[in-house]
């Protein structure tokens, strides 16, 4: 304990500081916790963060505080103003460890870092290098003409898709010509897409020329 007139350190029990005759509590120089200085005026201890009664012992109320008085702020939740308490919005004194009319940290006043921006990526673009693309005309004369034996198909290198126009076609033999039927509208539809260039790519995906 320490006297808040002169700053002397008081011993247990003393009523009275022996250096300058003040009654314990008297005076509002020094803090009572740990006898540092006090600006006048300060509600808290800059150092300790102890509360500081004004004189003659009435309590501190700070006008400035209310429920929804948190000063502006920018996009970022940061205090528009530089050394100003976003709490109570009284002035910030350099090197104090808090704010001396409200009592909020001074670390807890450092504005926040703007949120991180995740890079932008990319569009692929594949590189094909020097590969030359199918002809475009070539293959759309085979889907005109043999469009229902998928030869088509295996130019572009859709395997998969000419065994089954060859499957459907022999497979007429047996239908009386019904699935070689699906299978040449199959092929014109391709032949008519291909003209329109609706098909852009082989099975690889490399453009057609």
């Amino acid at each position: 304990m320490f006297c808040k007139n002169c700053g002397n350190e008081l011993g247990v029990g003393q009523n009275f500081c022996n250096c300058c005759g003040a009654p314990e509590g008297a005076g509002d120089k020094y803090c009572a916790e740990c006898g540092i200085p006090v600006a006048s005026g300060s509600a808290f201890c800059s150092n300790c963060g102890t509360p500081m009664p004004r004189s003659g012992g009435a309590p501190y109320a700070d006008q400035n505080m209310g429920a929804n008085n948190y000063g502006a702020y920018n996009a970022y939740g940061q205090p528009q103003t530089p050394g100003v308490c976003h709490v109570c919005n009284q002035t910030l004194e350099p090197g104090n460890s808090i704010c001396v009319y409200c009592g909020t940290p001074v670390a807890a006043q450092q504005p926040m870092q703007p949120p991180m921006q995740p890079p932008m990526q990319q569009p692929y673009m594949p590189n094909y290098g020097n590969v030359k693309g199918k002809s475009r005309m070539l293959c759309a004369f085979m889907a005109l003409f043999l469009g229902h034996f998928g030869v088509h198909h295996f130019i572009m290198g859709y395997g998969g898709r000419g065994a089954a126009k060859i499957i459907l076609t022999l497979c007429g033999l047996f239908t009386c010509g019904i699935t070689t039927l699906v299978s040449c509208i199959w092929a014109l539809v391709d032949a008519i897409r291909l003209f329109s260039r609706s098909i852009k790519v082989d099975a690889r995906g490399i453009p057609l020329e």
